[in-house]
């Protein structure tokens, strides 16, 4: 999964406010990826392997988090690990064994959008609540 693949470091942008932590808490199908080019952001569809389900992040209200993905047979793959939310920082701890923090640029009923920058690249993720 692209989230498990590095430790990712963020730097900050402005989120849509949604009242606290427990607005995170749910299922986020991924929607989009991308990054940032000159200041503009360039996103395309998430790839789904398996033509009738979507991978997808799970954050609980105990502070774990699941990774599920679907390989092409639609065979289920998941991975759990910790999330922690401090303002518009997302902080996530146990895939791969690695720490990723995101900065929180869109978080509302139905959009999750995530901002990393690893050596200098920015990248997004998106998520539509599922």
């Amino acid at each position: 999964m692209v989230v498990s693949a590095s430790a990712l470091t963020f730097s900050s942008c402005s989120k849509d406010d949604d009242g606290g932590a427990d607005g995170i808490v749910g299922k986020w199908a991924f929607d989009r990826v991308g990054g940032i080019m000159n200041g503009e952001e360039i996103t395309q569809p998430y790839t789904h392997d398996c033509p009738s389900k979507k991978d997808y992040l799970e954050f609980l209200g105990n502070g774990v988090i699941k990774s599920v993905d679907y390989d092409s047979d639609c065979e289920m793959y998941s991975d759990e690990g910790r999330w922690e939310r401090n303002g518009d920082k997302l902080t996530v701890t146990g895939f791969d064994s690695t720490t990723s923090t995101f900065d929180i640029v869109t978080l509302d009923k139905s959009t999750l959008k995530l901002k990393f920058n690893e050596s200098g690249i920015s990248g997004l993720f998106i998520f539509k609540r599922m």
